[in-house]
């Protein structure tokens, strides 16, 4: 950090608030003094300032995991106390439920990958005339292919790669009839519903449709946003894997740890790069 920074004080300083959140998570206070000696030393920053940033850190840690769990035993609880509803109102109540985490939201940007896939592939890609929409889209979700939840999704994303590079027959069509039915179920539930107009468009997309054309003769656009939120998404992911499997080495600087804490710092710079695309502001 110190040699990379050395003439940014803005890039040393968000350098070091990552830093400080990395050895928050050490779960040894012992092991967690070392570390902000060393660094401290190494980076020329006050002990104490190092010291209390790092225990403030670890208080909000603390206090967000308190949190969850606070709100883990209040859905628990809620979930045993519906037990006694109907069928129906249990089914509805899960749906709703799942709409709101994060495994579902990641679900939804999946479909909608497929879907401009599946009704603008074939149009050209307005920003470089050699290449359609479709072949925009596969080549930059390839990194992150191996990462869908939705493993119906991920199957016919597949298949559809497979033919396009054969040139065969990617339409809407063959999907819609295609032999598999889990196939063709989700592909007329992706599609029989028309684009509409609504206030969390621009919520979901990152655009507001009211200045553009409409959803079907946008793909260009649409294509563009949509895979950038589909890999903040995923890289989103990757950064809590990776995290805990810091935690798991217990504050060891050995080198598996050395290993996660570049792959950490690289994922993040990935993440922000993705935000500053989209003109979003990262919260951490």
């Amino acid at each position: 950090i110190k040699e990379t920074t050395a003439n940014d004080p803005i890039k040393k300083s968000k350098s070091v608030v990552e830093l400080v959140e990395l050895i928050s998570l050490i779960p040894n206070s012992l092991k967690r003094s070392i570390y902000i000696k060393e660094c401290s030393k190494r980076l020329d920053i006050s002990e104490n300032l190092f010291l209390d940033t790092t225990n403030t850190q670890v208080q909000t840690n603390l206090k967000k995991k308190l949190t969850d769990q606070r709100n883990k035993e209040r859905r628990d609880k809620i979930k045993a106390e519906q037990q006694t509803v109907s069928e129906e109102e249990q089914g509805q109540t899960s749906q709703e439920d799942e709409q709101n985490s994060p495994l579902e939201k990641e679900v939804i940007k999946e479909r909608e990958i497929l879907r401009i896939l599946l009704e603008g592939g074939t149009k050209q890609f307005a920003k470089d005339e050699t290449i359609n929409v479709a072949e925009f889209v596969l080549s930059n979700i390839a990194d992150v292919m191996d990462q869908f939840e939705d493993p119906t999704c991920e199957k016919c994303i597949k298949i559809y790669k497979a033919r396009l590079v054969k040139k065969e027959n990617v339409s809407l069509s063959y999907f819609v009839n295609h032999p598999e039915k889990e196939i063709r179920n989700l592909v007329v539930d992706l599609t029989s519903t028309p684009y509409i107009y609504s206030q969390n468009w621009k919520e979901r997309h990152g655009m507001d449709l009211r200045t553009q054309p409409d959803p079907e003769e946008n793909f260009n656009d649409l294509s563009i946003k949509t895979v950038l939120l589909f890999k903040y998404e995923k890289i989103g992911r990757q950064i809590n894997a990776n995290k805990k499997e810091m935690i798991k080495l217990n504050g060891e600087m050995n080198p598996s740890m050395q290993h996660r804490i570049k792959l950490h710092q690289k994922l993040l710079e990935v993440r922000k790069e993705i935000a500053v695309q989209l003109k979003t502001v990262v919260m951490e």
